[in-house]
């Protein structure tokens, strides 16, 4: 009885191993609908990445106010003043409007840098006092949080969107 019990099983896990192998991909839409995702994430990116993109920045302060807007460009010149590790580049600021300017400073140069998954913008040559918009993309913009990081802690400030212009 043991015996027949071990081919059993064994038949059983080399049953599976050749369904495994003939379909190695689940054909399920949670599966599908992971991989649009993951595919719209790095086609997001990259399009920022684009050299000569452009995008239309919104900043919101914590009620959600738009505080700042700005037409900005994706370069690939690297930013050199940079206080900050990692490969940042500069952005150019064509059109800005301002109700605040000391809420999101646009007077001096913006860089940003691409994650694995995400971007990251701001004044990255303001050592020790950054504001940075960090965020994630979404099937048609990249959005995430206005953030304030200094020597003693951060502080969330409130979002911001990016949206592609054509």
């Amino acid at each position: 009885m043991l015996s027949l019990s071990w081919r059993s099983s064994r038949a059983v896990a080399a049953n599976s191993c050749r369904s495994v192998m003939k379909n190695p991909m689940p054909n399920t839409f949670a599966h599908k609908l992971i991989t649009a995702l993951s595919l719209a994430s790095f086609t997001m990116l990259g399009q920022a990445q684009e050299v000569g993109s452009r995008w239309l920045l919104q900043v919101q302060d914590a009620r959600h106010k738009t505080k700042v807007e700005a037409i900005i460009r994706f370069t690939s010149e690297p930013a050199t003043e940079s206080c900050m590790s990692g490969e940042w580049r500069r952005i150019t600021i064509e059109e800005k409007n301002a109700e605040d300017e000391e809420f999101f400073p646009l007077s001096g140069p913006l860089a940003f840098t691409l994650g694995r998954d995400s971007l990251t913008l701001g004044r990255a040559n303001v050592c020790d006092v950054y504001l940075f918009l960090s965020g994630k993309p979404d099937s048609s913009s990249i959005q995430g949080q206005f953030n304030f990081v200094g020597i003693m802690g951060g502080q969330k400030l409130g979002d911001f969107s990016l949206k592609r212009l054509r």
